[in-house]
């Protein structure tokens, strides 16, 4: 959705419209994203209300309801909903200066450990090397319950996204074996965190933390000035406290809801008794429900 005056755009959003038997029609944006921001100038508030005024006229008219994934302050009713912390790690060019606002007792302590037990990381060079952080993402994914990513997604992320440089897959071994792996997306100044994955019989050697080290010395030496953690639950206190200690700061994350009334939300006995279904069965079931259902979770 676009607000022009004569042939210049002053002010646009981008809008997935999701069809879903279980979670509804709705747009949103953007699907399986942390956060978008609309796309304006500066303070210019004026294209910031036409564009809300746009949005509230097309869902009147029967457009469903719109989930944008950022806050908007604006003088005409929107909802407003705030389940979510983003937080984000504030880059150098020099990687040993943001090293210096890590809290030791947690980062040194694991990344040392790590090291005794001769944790190595590379980074993925071919797609086969990729698929092995799929079958890591179909372990976690089973471990907490949800649907994997399709495997044919995974594909397209390195055809479209790392294979043409923007980004990395980090693969951590112990010996020759892959337990860990992370995917950092870059464009422009930012790096964004956007999956993480392991072996979890290998939680005790820490692989995250040499992971997330080589990845930080990277992105600065890429001139990057902000690595984006994505978003934590607001009341997941443990994994907030884990990115705190690499030095991230985080904010609330709102998100802007254009409906008629005021948003309902489901029962989560759906979610717990596919959570408790995946957890309970073989990795292959793991990767069916995902396959047919995860487009329905954006």
């Amino acid at each position: 959705m676009c607000v022009v005056e004569g042939a210049a755009i002053r002010a646009g959003i981008p809008f997935a419209d999701v069809h879903s038997f279980m979670t509804g029609n709705r747009w949103v944006s953007l699907p399986f994203s942390d956060h978008c921001e609309p796309l304006l100038p500066q303070d210019d508030r004026c294209a910031l209300e036409r564009l809300i005024a746009f949005l509230k006229r097309r869902q009147q008219l029967g457009a469903p309801r719109m989930e944008i994934r950022w806050e908007i302050a604006a003088s005409q009713q929107v909802f407003s909903e705030v389940n979510f912390i983003n937080q984000w790690i504030p880059l150098e060019r020099d990687p040993e200066l943001v090293f210096k606002k890590f809290k030791k007792s947690t980062v040194w302590r694991h990344l040392h450990c790590a090291e005794r037990h001769g944790i190595t990381v590379k980074e993925c060079a071919t797609l086969d090397e990729f698929m092995n952080f799929y079958r890591l993402q179909v372990m976690t994914r089973r471990r907490h319950g949800v649907p994997v990513q399709p495997k044919r997604f995974f594909e397209a992320v390195w055809e479209r996204l790392l294979q043409p440089g923007y980004g990395f897959c980090l693969l951590a071994f112990k010996d020759s074996q892959p337990i860990a792996g992370g995917v950092f997306l870059t464009h422009g100044h930012t790096a964004v965190y956007k999956y993480s994955a392991s072996d979890a019989r290998f939680r005790a050697l820490n692989p995250a933390y040499p992971i997330m080290w080589e990845a930080i010395q990277r992105v600065c030496r890429q001139g990057c000035t902000t690595l984006d953690l994505g978003r934590s639950a607001k009341g997941d206190v443990g994994l907030r406290r884990h990115k705190k200690a690499w030095g991230a700061l985080e904010r609330e994350l709102p998100y802007t809801i254009i409906t008629s009334n005021p948003p309902k939300h489901g029962s989560d006995i759906l979610d717990s008794v596919l959570a408790g279904i995946i957890r309970h069965s073989p990795r292959f079931v793991c990767s069916v429900t995902g396959e047919l259902l995860y487009k329905h979770f954006a």
